[in-house]
């Protein structure tokens, strides 16, 4: 009986030799299962975790074309397999590969048992990028119209870091320019038929009818506003503004300086959402 040699470094896999096979007179002129055994190598075993446990689907192959895969009971058998120097190498996804060489004559029947290490994978390292979404915000699809991006948008974020006043917060918008009217009040002006005429302000989302008499730092203060929508141009409006110009036959009437396109013209908007009256950072300063 020739003695079957396991690589002992790879994973405590062991093999017993069973004996070899008894010596038949095959059948002229066809291979029977007896001939092919007596020619070959015949691999069983069991493949188990390091806990001792079975493991079914675990692939064991021989050389480059004979496999199979374990049973429930992570037992396996392989015939047919070539005699003298066998590479076996037993693998399952989640564990580490167990590779085996041994020596094998034509003949035996050689019992395995496979022992396989789970493999520790490590992950590489995942950033979320989040972002905080105000609630008021969120409802009044403020988000929505950020993302589509007709207009210029100032988030919380963007406030928070903004030091200025709001008539240096809006020079900051493309087509906006911020004049001072015959009253020496400060106006935001949109474009509108070749010239400028002042943005309509909407305030929480309705339109304010008394703004043309009030500067822009009048009408709120910066530190209490929670975002800013900007559209210069009346074609860049969203519609849920729209709608409220519309209904005020053109928009708000003109200043009588700083700003030229007549009386009743329709311009672009300006639309600004107050935090909450409730939160601590007004209840801080009251």
């Amino acid at each position: 009986m020739t003695a079957a040699r396991l690589c002992s470094a790879l994973l405590g896999a062991t093999a017993l030799l069973a004996g070899q096979l008894g010596a038949q007179e095959p059948v002229p002129g066809a291979d029977s299962a007896a001939t092919i055994a007596a020619r070959t190598v015949t691999l069983v075993g069991v493949v188990r975790d390091t806990a001792g446990l079975p493991l079914s689907g675990a692939e064991v192959r021989a050389g480059a074309r004979q496999f199979t895969l374990t049973g429930e009971d992570g037992r396996f058998a392989l015939t047919g397999v070539a005699p003298d120097t066998i590479q076996l190498l037993v693998r399952r996804i989640g564990y580490q590969p167990a590779d085996v060489i041994l020596e094998a004559g034509a003949g035996l029947r050689v019992e395995l048992a496979v022992k396989l290490v789970p493999s520790a994978t490590e992950l590489g390292t995942i950033v979320v990028n989040g972002r905080k979404m105000d609630t008021r915000l969120l409802e009044s699809g403020f988000y929505d119209r950020q993302k589509v991006g007709s207009g210029t948008f100032f988030d919380p974020d963007d406030l928070e870091h903004h030091g200025g006043s709001m008539d240096a917060l809006l020079r900051e918008v493309p087509s906006v320019r911020v004049s001072r009217d015959i009253h020496n009040r400060s106006v935001a002006l949109g474009q509108f038929a070749g010239g400028t005429c002042r943005l309509n302000v909407f305030l929480d989302g309705i339109l304010i009818r008394w703004a043309a008499d009030e500067g822009l730092d009048m009408m709120v203060n910066k530190r209490d506003v929670l975002a800013i929508e900007v559209y210069p141009r009346p074609v860049q409006v969203p519609a849920i503004f729209a709608g409220y110009l519309s209904e005020s036959q053109g928009g708000l009437p003109l200043p009588g300086g700083g700003a030229s396109g007549g009386g009743g013209a329709s311009c672009g908007a300006l639309v600004i959402w107050t935090k909450p009256v409730g939160s601590d950072e007004i209840r801080a300063r009251r």
